[in-house]
C-alpha cells in the first residue's frame, strides 16, 4: 500500500465526509416533520375501530407483501363535528383505538402517528459509507494521474 496514495485518499475522504455528515444530520423524512408539527399544534385525534377483515396470504402472488398475513382495518374519527374514515392494512389485528395525526387544514389526510416515524437505516448507512466510497475512488484513481504506483 502506497503511503502517499493512502494519505491523499484519507484527506479527500475527510474533506468530503465531514461537511457531508454535518449537512445531512438534520435531515428528517417529511412524515416526521408532519408528526412533530401536528403534535405541537394539537392536531392529534383518537380513532375507533369500526370494522376489520382478515386477508389470508396469497402464496401465488409475486409480491412478498401479499404473501404475508394482513388485516384490513377501518377506523372512524371526528373533527369539528364531521366524521372521517381512515383505512389501513396492518400485520396483526388492529387495536380498538389508535392515534392519528393530520396536517393543517386537511383532517381527511390523517396518518398513523406510529407509522410516521420510519426507520432511517438507509440514510445512516449512506452517511457512514460516503467517506469510504470517496476514499476508494480517490485511492484507485490517483495512479491514473501519475501519483503513486499500482
Amino acid at each position: 500500500m502506497d503511503p502517499i496514495r493512502f494519505f491523499l485518499s484519507a484527506l479527500a475522504a475527510i474533506v468530503v465526509g465531514i461537511p457531508f455528515a454535518i449537512a445531512t444530520r438534520a435531515i428528517r423524512p417529511a412524515g416526521e416533520k408532519l408528526a412533530e408539527d401536528a403534535i405541537r399544534h394539537g392536531r392529534v385525534v383518537s380513532a375507533t375501530l369500526v370494522k376489520s377483515a382478515f386477508l389470508p396470504p396469497d402464496m401465488s402472488s409475486q409480491y412478498s407483501r401479499q404473501r404475508q398475513v394482513r388485516w384490513l382495518c377501518q377506523y372512524r374519527y371526528s373533527i369539528g363535528g364531521k366524521d372521517y374514515t381512515y383505512r389501513c392494512t396492518l400485520g396483526q389485528q388492529g387495536p380498538d383505538q389508535i392515534e392519528l395525526c393530520y396536517p393543517a387544514g386537511k383532517p381527511d389526510k390523517a396518518m398513523l402517528s406510529s407509522s410516521i416515524k420510519r426507520k432511517r437505516g438507509g440514510a445512516y448507512v449512506m452517511r457512514a459509507l460516503a467517506p469510504v466510497i470517496v476514499w476508494a475512488i480517490v485511492y484507485w484513481s490517483l495512479p491514473l494521474v501519475g501519483i503513486g504506483s499500482w
